[in-house]
């Protein structure tokens, strides 16, 4: 969500000037006198939903979800329930509410306002939460009802009606009220149906077809559209049914969600630490500390010892030189490229950036990779000294080979 958005956590409330007409286009069914729960995933501060409950009657049973601490707080003095958490982690029981009453954030997820739509998330997630045959309240901005939201009312929702807001709440966003009700079973919507929502982004409504002769004498069929118009008075047409008390497979209703503490994400790390370090993979990581003990033949030369170290085969070893003073010494190798001059070749000439002839020239040169012992030594004051040469890698070890050696012999112990 973009900063615009984060700095109000997506909190757009619907205008209040707007409720008693969407709440005339809501009614219950006549008679009943079971709970009927209605839901707002976006809650705010609960006005709209608690209207909207108070103009439907007794029997109803509020329930919101509220990111923010303050408006939840003021959420919780109008509505019967509420969550004060994100909406993606609630844990709900599927097709339970009787209405969803859905105003969601217009943007993307990301802080970028890329990702997802939001406006697309709470509808999906919202229409697993509503009961078959219950009312769907949606109000997005116009362009917002893109391809993949008119497909997915088309498919799960019956008896859709697209409004725009009255008055001069339209002139802000371009809202639109959209009334529907969910489908019994899923409907495989055909392109003429997802067109038939699409061009409500485009502020039109779908009023059936015409035909037209053409000059070649065929028929011409196109659809004829008229101008969306603002919400009028209902006559309480879409009736809300009862909820059902469990889930059609059978799970019981849940209404709920868990707080994470700091102390609970560090003790969820620390475990998952844990588990981590005693996976192979992760053990395959972990540099040796020491090299590995082997059992020589022989107590090996310092000359030996001296070409050990050079070839990198000891590791990194802790000397204590003269002065009392630690020391690590690793020995090692690096490659290095040099220039080779073919004697079969004819002798190439140094290029010369400011003659222009050589400029428009082409010359080879053939170079070849070779090898190098260096030396890395670390003293007690950090000082870290990289050598290359042969004397002075010579002088090095010839300083501390001895000692080295008596390492050496005290690590891996000689069979004779």
């Amino acid at each position: 969500m973009r900063l615009a958005g984060q700095a109000q956590l997506g909190y757009f409330p619907t205008p209040e000037s707007q409720l008693p007409l969407i709440a005339s286009w809501l009614s219950l069914e006549a008679g009943t006198k079971e709970l009927t729960r209605v839901l707002d995933p976006c809650a705010g501060e609960g006005h709209a939903l608690a209207f909207l409950a108070g103009q439907l009657g007794k029997g109803v049973i509020t329930y919101g979800i509220e990111l923010s601490p303050q408006r939840a707080g003021e959420a919780e003095k109008r509505l019967a329930h509420v969550l004060n958490t994100a909406f993606e982690n609630a844990v709900l029981t599927e097709e339970t509410f009787s209405l969803l009453f859905t105003n969601p954030p217009y943007d993307g997820e990301t802080s970028t306002g890329g990702g997802e739509r939001l406006e697309y998330i709470f509808l999906t997630a919202g229409t697993r939460l509503l009961a078959r045959g219950g009312v769907l309240v949606y109000i997005i901005p116009e362009t917002r009802v893109t391809e993949k939201i008119a497909r997915h009312l088309a498919g799960w929702y019956e008896e859709l009606r697209c409004f725009r807001f009255s008055g001069e709440d339209y002139a802000r966003f371009k809202q639109v009220v959209i009334f529907a009700r969910r489908r019994l079973a899923y409907h495989q919507p055909s392109n003429a149906e997802v067109e038939a929502i699409q061009c409500w982004s485009r502020g039109l409504a779908y009023a059936g077809e015409e035909t037209i002769t053409g000059e070649d004498g065929k028929p011409i069929t196109s659809p004829i559209y008229t101008p969306l118009t603002e919400i009028p008075t209902g006559n309480g047409g879409y009736r809300i049914p009862p909820s059902p008390l469990r889930r059609p497979r059978g799970a019981a209703f849940s209404f709920r969600f868990t707080p994470v503490s700091l102390d609970d994400y560090l003790l969820a790390a620390e475990r998952a630490a844990q588990a981590l370090e005693k996976t192979p993979a992760w053990r395959e990581l972990i540099p040796e500390t020491e090299p590995p003990a082997i059992t020589p033949a022989i107590t090996p030369k310092l000359g030996h010892v001296s070409m050990q170290v050079s070839g990198g085969l000891l590791g990194t070893n802790l000397v204590t030189g003269e002065d009392g003073r630690g020391l690590l010494i690793k020995g090692g190798t690096e490659k290095f490229t040099v220039r080779v001059d073919d004697p079969n070749e004819d002798a190439l000439p140094e290029y010369d950036p400011d003659d222009p002839d050589q400029r428009k020239k082409l010359f080879r040169i053939r170079v070849e990779e070779r090898s190098r012992p260096v030396l890395y030594t670390l003293d007690e004051e950090g000082n870290l000294v990289f050598l290359h040469q042969p004397d002075a890698i010579r002088d090095v070890l010839r300083a501390h080979v001895s000692r080295l050696a008596r390492q050496l012999e005290a690590r891996n112990t000689p069979r004779y």
